[in-house]
């Protein structure tokens, strides 16, 4: 029937242990905390002991020499791993299974042929190719973004978060072995869990696919504009989600409580700060050091940001003009993102296309 019988391997398995002669012990692996024999010890008297099987450092030379020793014997025709090639693996997070599934899917969509032939579109896709979607992604996106630490335990057993810890949308199951909080970990792999927008300025999956390419992808163009890049559709995907974690019907993009939460309950405010002052969870940026911070004598600041409107992502040509005029080159994968018109809106995030001045160009 597709469902996990845990009790029943287990069972079995100590049936196989007890009949056994000399040293008798037993690892498992997949297993969830929500089965009842894992949250103690099980009725056979035996002690569970949950172990920390970590992630692959990516960058590491000798891990590199181990995945494309192990990716040769697996797939022959594999080939010469790019740059491109580990960063993709990179996004994996490091998990062993998705870095081989990656690995897998590439060689599948070349033909067994060398994965150094596949174009972007091809990486992103074998990245983004999973059997499943899970929701928990969008439900945790959030807060991973915001740094939130949760708990997995309380006194009485597993909390939400040690309940969702060990799906495959999260990278925290080792925090069932050492009990420790942590901010939850995205698979980047499911990108495509976001719930499917309509295509136009407000789709978070766009701006999130967008985002996640030019992580991987851009590397330093001449053009100045690359750090922008990434913090503006960093900027406005926090945007999008604190919107969305108020408005959006579902409630579906922070954790719902099921038993104890183990963090934060859900955030309602209709205003957020925009540099947190006591509370990260109602601000769009962490407080920066003071000496990083100038306020011009006589300046008038607004602190607080609206989010009872969509936010906005606007592409104006240069900040710098007498008149301010609508860009028109999209920066590459930024599909019907953005707005072509110089218009004031509620929550709008500005990206400048010109490079006109040392200063940062992009404003709030």
């Amino acid at each position: 029937d597709k469902l996990p019988h845990e009790n029943y391997a287990y069972d079995t398995v100590v049936a196989w242990v007890d009949a056994a002669r000399g040293r008798r012990g037993a690892v498992f692996t997949g297993l969830t905390v929500m089965a009842p024999w894992s949250q103690a010890s099980p009725a056979s008297g035996r002690k569970l002991v949950w172990l920390p099987l970590g992630t692959f450092d990516v960058w590491d030379g000798a891990v590199q020499g181990a995945i494309e020793q192990t990716a040769r014997i697996n797939w022959p025709a594999v080939g010469p791993f790019t740059q491109e090639t580990w960063s993709l693996l990179a996004a994996t997070g490091g998990r062993p299974r998705d870095i081989s599934r990656v690995i897998e899917l590439l060689t599948e969509k070349a033909r067994r042929g060398p994965i150094a032939a596949a174009d972007r579109p091809a990486l992103l896709n074998a990245l983004f190719a999973v059997d499943r979607r899970e929701s928990e992604f969008a439900t945790y996106l959030l807060p991973s973004l915001l740094s939130v630490d949760f708990e997995p335990f309380s006194s009485t057993g597993p909390t939400q978060f040690g309940r969702d810890a060990a799906l495959s949308a999260l990278l925290n199951a080792d925090q069932l072995a050492t009990a420790e909080p942590a901010a939850p970990a995205m698979s980047l792999r499911y990108v495509d869990s976001l719930p499917r927008g309509d295509g136009g300025r407000t789709d978070l999956r766009l701006a999130f696919r967008a985002l996640v390419s030019t992580l991987i992808f851009d590397v330093l163009d001449g053009t100045g504009k690359d750090f922008e890049r990434v913090w503006v559709l960093l900027t406005y995907s926090m945007l999008q989600l604190q919107f969305l974690v108020r408005f959006d019907a579902s409630t579906l993009f922070w954790p719902r409580l099921g038993v104890e939460l183990g963090g934060p309950a859900r955030p309602t405010a209709k205003e957020i700060d925009v540099f947190a002052d006591t509370s990260r969870i109602e601000a769009l940026f962490a407080c920066p050091d003071d000496d990083r911070v100038f306020e011009a004598p006589g300046s008038t600041i607004h602190r607080k940001i609206s989010l009872r409107k969509p936010p906005t992502l606007a592409l104006w040509k240069n900040a710098w003009a007498a008149t301010v005029a609508a860009g028109s080159e999209i920066p590459k994968d930024w599909p019907r993102m953005m707005a072509l018109d110089v218009e004031w809106r509620p929550s709008t995030l500005v990206f400048f296309a010109d490079t006109g001045n040392a200063a940062i160009d992009f404003m709030l």
